[in-house]
């Protein structure tokens, strides 16, 4: 293993450690209540009959809207480990391509002994004192 697969896996572990220590699972909670505050008070707004549903659904885009604003913080949290464990994720699967490449090399076949050049026989030859 060498240092790019070990930042890689480094990368990879602080990504995770940022996604789940930022409070995962009460913030997505908390936009995806955002969200749907703010589409009933969209479709209440635009659809309501009476001034008081219209009133309800400007209240529901406010807190809608609140509750968008205090998820800033936390979408910018899984961005950013988000961003960590793409990276790390990348440089681990850039290193195993290559270390794969390494260990499956083959020397190309020459089969016309027309295309040999002096150096090819040079080496021969002197493949063949050594025997």
């Amino acid at each position: 293993m060498n240092v790019k697969a070990l930042l890689g896996i480094v990368f990879v572990l602080i990504g995770g450690s940022i996604l789940l220590g930022n409070g995962f699972l009460g913030g997505i909670l908390s936009f995806l209540v955002a969200c749907v505050l703010l589409y009933y008070g969209w479709l209440t707004v635009n659809k309501g009959d009476s001034k008081g549903k219209k009133v309800l659904g400007i209240i529901a885009i406010f807190f809608g809207i609140i509750l968008i604003a205090n998820a800033v913080p936390f979408l910018a949290g899984v961005a950013f480990a988000a961003f960590f464990i793409y990276v790390g994720w990348k440089m681990l699967t850039s290193q195993k391509e290559t270390s794969s490449e390494e260990y499956h090399y083959s020397s190309p076949v020459v089969s016309d002994p027309v295309t040999k050049s002096s150096f090819d026989t040079e080496w021969e030859d002197f493949l063949k004192k050594d025997k």
